[in-house]
């Protein structure tokens, strides 16, 4: 190789390198940024590193910055940049699907799923995945047949049998619910999700001792499990044990005192005990806590609406 040649070839390699160096510093800022909750200067870093190579990983970190923050349009962009690098890679098309149906889209998440399918044909995830896109948009005998092939491929899939059940006792098939139900049980004895589910089942088929015994179970394995309670609080009401069903309540509330739902479901026992007083006064703790539960919520929505810049190191200008 002549002089002229190797002096070429070594200014390109140092022009490369210099492009490598800054690409890894805006990359790796940006991580640092987002970890840090900077999410404004995070999202500067990775876009200028964009500028430089597109990078899977890096667009993975912008995709997931936007998701955090609501900015879906921004996200489904970067998300489908991704695809573009790395088109056998399933990640992304899952990020889109949930991006759809966090914003009431099933069909298009289904778009999305069905694209990963076609190189992923015996995917148990992703044909579940699906399964509850299509349940989304009420296509509940599309949603079984694909959840039945999810688990046909992998037998011993909870989440699909789980999904499945509900599905079943959405339809009003209770007999293949509650046999979903089982296996999971079998799989798992202490599933509390498939316990919930079982009282469910018991509860809508008139079982109502049975449905309690359930939701017994489900105290007993995790006494911080509010929805066991107001489960079994409800069954008390319906079969005229009001008295009962305010014990129950009590008792959560002594284990929950932070839970606006147990207060309305007391509020409704102490009423059909003829304690209107203490049932008002239940009903206002429990708009007590509900709004502040909504403030909570607004008021981290808008923390991370009001980020400002903060250029960390002096980069931008």
């Amino acid at each position: 190789m002549s002089f002229i040649s190797n002096l070429f070839s070594n200014k390109k390699d140092k022009e490369q390198a210099e492009k490598d160096k800054n690409f890894d510093m805006f990359k790796f800022d940006g991580v640092r940024a987002q970890r840090m909750g900077k999410n404004k200067y995070a999202e500067q870093c990775f876009l200028k590193a964009l500028e430089i190579k597109e990078e899977y990983e890096t667009l993975f970190y912008l995709a997931n910055l936007y998701i955090a923050n609501g900015m879906d349009n921004d996200a489904i962009n970067a998300i489908e940049r991704m695809m573009k690098c790395e088109p056998d890679i399933i990640t992304p098309y899952e990020m889109a699907a949930q991006v759809m149906l966090r914003n009431n889209m099933p069909e298009k998440a289904e778009d999305y799923i069905l694209k990963a399918l076609q190189t992923n044909s015996n995917n148990a995830e992703l044909l579940c995945f699906l399964a509850s896109a299509e349940a989304e948009s009420g296509k509940y005998e599309e949603a079984i047949r694909d959840a039945s092939k999810a688990i046909a491929i992998k037998e011993d899939f909870i989440d699909a049998l789980i999904f499945r059940a509900r599905t079943y006792l959405k339809q009003g098939d209770s007999r293949n619910a509650l046999t979903d139900a089982e296996r999971v049980m079998q799989l798992d004895e202490n599933n509390e999700p498939a316990i919930k589910l079982t009282a469910e089942i018991y509860s809508a088929e008139g079982r109502k001792e049975e449905a309690v015994e359930m939701f017994d179970k489900m105290i007993l394995l995790n006494p911080y499990n509010s929805e066991a309670y107001l489960g079994k609080a409800r069954i008390l009401t319906e079969e005229g044990k009001a008295e009962a069903a305010k014990d129950v309540l009590d008792e959560a509330i002594d284990i929950n005192p932070a839970e606006a739902d147990l207060y309305k479901a007391r509020a409704e026992a102490k009423s059909k005990l003829g304690d209107e007083k203490g049932s008002e006064e239940d009903m206002a703790k429990c708009k007590e806590l509900s709004d502040a539960e909504k403030e909570k919520a607004n008021d981290l929505t808008d923390k991370e609406k009001k980020t400002e810049f903060d250029n960390i190191i002096g980069i931008f200008k």
